[in-house]
């Protein structure tokens, strides 16, 4: 059943209006970091299998293919079945070996399954109809362009269409996209075109005719995109479905990867950026920036502690204090487990306080808050940590210098453990310092 969402935009207001989750070229992105949450349709448009770039024809030996079919039953569709209220459309991608193999597990899939695989097919879902393509050796696009029905509300292809000067499709000089694909869009007018394939430099949508049209491949180079969400309303122009509003949050801004560079050129893009609530990280531990007694606080200190229930605070106590009311000093740090929250773990660390003035201590104490947290992170096996802006709130220690010396010693950090990833959470004003 359509969700009962409401959109307010283009000077009107839709009901009965269906939220839509659009990514595609995964490759080495791990799925489990995709939330499609509250999504009605979650598109995947082709290179869903966690193989490297570039992989293609080396991987068409029939142990490769195999080993696609198992990731496909093991964790694509266990992650699918975590959202049940979701319903995903799957189109193959040149990269996608298992849509080569008779045993393609999402050509058998049970009827009750919330997983729908379109090869040159539609489905109708929450009065929305999708159409689907993939892009494979050997599939006709001609043809399966003229199967396409008039009225498709979502066309979703691996393929790109061709769009002159537009990063969509490429760099503007040298465009990849297909221009047959782009003819048939054009005649056909579909609402949406969800594509991917060409990891273009920009994600912003694009028009062919009324058509909008927008890649949704996860990455660029070393940068990770969010997967694209947008709002359609079934009813909205002439009984036909229309497109409403596009989230303009994609991690182009707000997951933006720092470039880690020095020996080890893989740990490159292995620390992100991201704007917004810590307490919600899908990763192993979580930094608090705490006072210290360890017992709770404001800012970051008691949303972490919400978050986490009476739990942590227990967990807190069990601390031995090294002086009387002092369980954490400053420039340490202490790891506790996360009570209710999805993170296992709480390093809690004391920042350097400059309410009363920077001192000469102070940026060396800060270091070290990120130096012993990272510390833990290491001997308890974290590989995902997140931290927030360590004494930029009350404590009132200068954004652009404690981003310095945050990044500086993250930098040093993954030099030597590069299976780490490190996550800045903050505000916009704040997480800026830190590009």
């Amino acid at each position: 059943m359509m969700s009962q969402k409401e959109s307010c935009v283009l000077g009107g207001t839709y009901k009965d209006c269906v939220k839509v989750f659009a990514c595609s070229d995964l490759h080495e992105f791990d799925i489990e970091e995709l939330d499609p949450s509250g999504a009605d349709v979650a598109i995947l448009a082709g290179d869903i299998h966690e193989c490297p770039r570039g992989r293609g024809d080396k991987i068409r030996k029939d142990d490769e293919i195999k080993e696609q079919v198992r990731w496909v039953e093991q964790h694509f569709l266990p992650w699918c079945g975590k959202y049940p209220q979701t319903q995903f459309v799957v189109v193959a991608g040149n990269n996608d070996e298992f849509a080569r193999d008779p045993s393609n597990p999402l050509l058998r899939l049970p009827d009750h399954s919330n997983v729908h695989y379109l090869q040159d097919s539609g489905i109708e879902l929450n009065g929305l109809k999708i159409w689907g393509m993939p892009k494979v050796k050997d599939h006709n696009l001609r043809d399966a362009l003229e199967r396409m029905p008039d009225d498709v509300d979502i066309l979703v292809t691996h393929q790109t269409p061709a769009i002159k000067g537009s990063y969509i499709a490429g760099k503007p000089e040298k465009n990849m996209g297909s221009k047959e694909l782009a003819s048939v869009i054009k005649n056909k007018q579909p609402k949406v075109c969800v594509c991917g394939h060409v990891h273009a430099k920009e994600h912003h949508p694009a028009y062919i005719g009324d058509t909008v049209v927008m890649n949704v491949a996860l990455k660029h180079k070393e940068d990770f995109y969010r997967p694209r969400e947008f709002i359609m309303a079934r009813n909205a122009l002439g009984g036909r479905a229309c497109i409403v509003d596009i989230a303009d949050n994609m991690w182009a801004e707000s997951y933006r990867p720092i470039q880690v560079k020095g020996k080890k050129e893989k740990t490159m893009s292995k620390v992100k950026i991201v704007r917004g609530d810590i307490t919600e990280f899908r990763g192993d531990a979580i930094v608090n920036a705490a006072n210290e007694r360890m017992l709770g606080g404001g800012g970051v200190d008691g949303a972490i502690h919400r978050a986490a229930g009476p739990e942590l605070l227990a967990e807190c106590r069990k601390v031995p204090e090294v002086r009387p009311g002092v369980r954490c000093p400053t420039g340490e740090s202490r790891i506790t487990p996360g009570g209710r929250l999805i993170a296992k773990w709480v390093i809690h660390t004391v920042g350097p306080n400059c309410r009363g003035g920077m001192f000469a201590e102070a940026p060396e104490l800060l270091a070290n808050c990120y130096r012993n947290s990272l510390s833990l992170a290491a001997e308890n096996g974290i590989r995902k940590i997140a931290f927030p802006s360590i004494s930029t709130g009350v404590f009132d220690f200068p954004k652009d210098e404690a981003a310095k010396i945050a990044i500086g010693v993250v930098k040093d950090f993954l030099v030597e453990h590069p299976d780490v990833e490190v996550f800045f959470f903050g505000r916009p004003d704040t997480m800026e310092y830190y590009e």
